[in-house]
């Protein structure tokens, strides 16, 4: 899991979730705030301490080889009939629609943000539109107005890359060509902050069998499963819109079962002058992210209980307010050579540091290189009132953090923070300000059976929504359709529904996979 280079200073070269490429044996997923091995363990301290959600340090898990085997297998004995329908259309929706294109007839992605159906949802824009920012920088201009991290800093770790090996076996390295990047070797730098920091040796060479990623930044990622998805999967259709209710089946036969879902859609009008559809549903998803619709509004009106009124227990929630603030600089290539970055200017460095909590400071900091020429930086934590919108405010605001001044971080952040101060006209920044006020899981697994519809599953941050500054939002969506993948290959061959236990043995798989991360 990490290499300890001396017993006096340590730097990680993390594995975080993932599975040797060379090996079928499972390795151990921790949350990269917990950095000393330990029994695997499901007991976790969920209390919030000093305004940071604290892990035991066992809370370690493992992901079986065989569940990453079945991954973009087609069911060998027929689909299931009818459609599976995806309520959201980003990350977490995207990966699910292409489980579920490989187990049913076919595939509905219902996403209110109509960029994402044209060919704005399949390309990167040459130029960022921008705007001055309250903060007084220059702020980006997104069509993707729903997804606040979409200029944020990303990380994709190991075992999403094994995985998007596994569902698109034959495009993947394809699409990669339009994003001009390739796999590149994990070389994430994690400085943990009680041990004074060192560099460890870079890892070039991807055939060394280094665990490798993707270097594509947050909407370069869901740029790409888009691009994977449409095509790979002919059976998905894409459709604009909100889904605003789901509808149980009349059927006596079909006890618990939701069968529609009503969507809203402005541009279109029915024949009584509306704008609601009711579309026909074998699967319905909550993929709509931090809004948990599901459980904040669509089962209680289909007369569901595991609803936020009925069984406000469900939900597992704390708030520490953290504060993030993101730069993207674009460094033109000339001065690629020159950027002081251990290893040179190559896609696919990421440096995360966490802070020492006996100091009393809890912001966070990280770079990152990606597609594009881009090269973020940036720095949040809970409490964190003033943030920096120049490289000249970050170099104050690094020379201030209580880490730096006790040696605790490596002496080139503060290069390349100068460097970027001297070539900050050049390389045209721009700065996104994010505020998290809280983080929750829905624990669906403790709802009472007889409470949720048997064709219900729930992906994403519309089940668990993480912290950011521990990196693991796209990797627990990765799990998530994992569990929902294993639990659709256990369908009976020739079933025309899901059977009456799937939601619950779903919520049951998938949170064996994720409460480490809480």
């Amino acid at each position: 899991m990490f290499t300890q280079h001396t017993t006096q200073s340590i730097t990680l070269d993390i594995l975080i979730g993932g599975i040797s490429p060379h090996s079928e044996k499972p390795l151990l997923f921790t949350n990269h705030s917990s950095l000393k091995p330990a029994a695997t363990s499901s007991k976790l301290n969920s209390k919030p301490r000093n305004g940071v959600q604290q892990h035991s340090p066992s809370a370690f898990h493992t992901l079986s080889p065989s569940e990453l085997k079945y991954l973009g297998v087609v069911r060998s004995q027929g689909r299931i009939p009818g459609t599976a329908v995806i309520c959201g259309g980003s990350i977490a929706g995207l990966l699910a629609a292409a489980v579920c294109a490989d187990n049913f007839e076919s595939v509905l992605i219902v996403e209110p943000d109509a960029c994402t159906n044209d060919e704005r949802g399949i390309e990167l824009p040459v130029t960022i539109e921008r705007r001055t920012g309250s903060h007084g920088a220059p702020a980006p201009i997104s069509d993707r107005k729903r997804v606040m991290q979409w200029f944020c800093t990303h990380i994709l770790h190991p075992v999403s890359y094994m995985a998007l090996q596994r569902l698109f076996p034959n495009d993947l390295n394809t699409e990669l060509q339009y994003f001009q990047v390739k796999p590149a070797v994990a070389q994430w730098k994690a400085a943990p902050s009680w041990e004074p920091y060192r560099e460890c040796s870079d890892r070039n060479d991807i055939t060394s069998g280094a665990p490798l990623s993707i270097p594509l930044s947050r909407a370069g990622y869901e740029t790409l499963l888009r691009r994977l998805v449409k095509k790979s999967r002919p059976n998905v259709e894409f459709s604009a819109g909100t889904v605003i209710a789901v509808r149980d089946a009349k059927d006596a036969l079909q006890s618990n079962t939701l069968d529609r879902v009503v969507v809203r859609n402005p541009s279109i009008l029915t024949l009584d002058g509306g704008n609601l559809n009711e579309v026909q549903a074998r699967l319905v998803i909550d993929a709509t992210g931090p809004a948990q619709a599901g459980f904040t509004k669509w089962l209680k009106a289909a007369g569901y209980d595991a609803n936020h009124v009925t069984m406000p227990h469900l939900r597992d929630e704390y708030k520490p307010t953290t504060q993030v603030v993101n730069a993207i600089y674009t460094v033109p290539s000339h001065l690629h050579a020159q950027i002081p970055v251990p290893g040179g200017f190559k896609p696919g460095m990421v440096f995360i540091f966490n802070p020492d909590p006996s100091l009393r400071d809890k912001r966070g900091i990280w770079s990152q290189i990606t597609e594009g020429n881009q090269l973020l930086v940036g720095m949040g934590g809970p409490g964190m009132t003033r943030r920096p919108h120049s490289a000249s405010e970050f170099v104050t605001t690094l020379l201030d953090h209580a880490d730096f001044k006790h040696g605790r971080m490596p002496p080139w952040i503060l290069d390349l923070c100068r460097f970027l101060e001297e070539h900050e006209a050049e390389c045209e920044p721009f700065w996104t300000d994010l505020t998290y006020p809280s983080y929750h899981w829905v624990k669906y697994q403790e709802a009472p059976y007889g409470t949720l519809p048997r064709n219900f599953a729930v992906v994403g941050d519309a089940s668990m929504r993480l912290n950011p500054l521990a990196a693991q939002g796209c990797t627990k969506a990765m799990y998530d359709v994992v569990a929902l993948n294993s639990c659709l290959n256990s369908v009976p061959s020739g079933a025309t529904q899901l059977p009456e236990d799937f939601s619950i043995k779903f919520f049951q798989t998938q949170a064996l996979r994720i409460e480490h991360m809480w």
